[in-house]
C-alpha cells in the first residue's frame, strides 16, 4: 500500500502542471475507456493521443515506467 502511495503522489508530482494528463490518469483510474475520456472532457481523438504520448515520454524519462490499457 505504501508503495502504490508513493507511486501515485510521484505521477501527481510528475504531472502537477499537465490539467489534461491529471484527467486521463484519474479517468483511467475510474476504469473510463479512451472514448468515455474523450467524450467527458469534450477533448478529441488526437488531442488523447497527444496527452498520451507526452504522458509516455515523461514518465519513460522519469524512471517510473508505463503501462497502456
Amino acid at each position: 500500500m505504501l508503495v502504490a502511495a508513493q507511486a501515485l503522489a510521484a505521477v501527481n508530482s510528475l504531472f502537477a502542471h499537465d490539467p489534461p494528463a491529471l484527467k486521463i490518469i484519474a479517468a483511467l483510474a475510474e476504469g473510463l475507456t479512451a472514448k468515455e475520456i474523450c467524450n467527458l472532457y469534450a477533448m478529441s481523438e488526437r488531442d488523447y493521443d497527444t496527452v498520451r504520448k507526452r504522458m509516455r515520454r515523461a514518465l519513460l524519462r522519469s524512471g517510473l515506467g508505463w503501462s497502456a490499457p
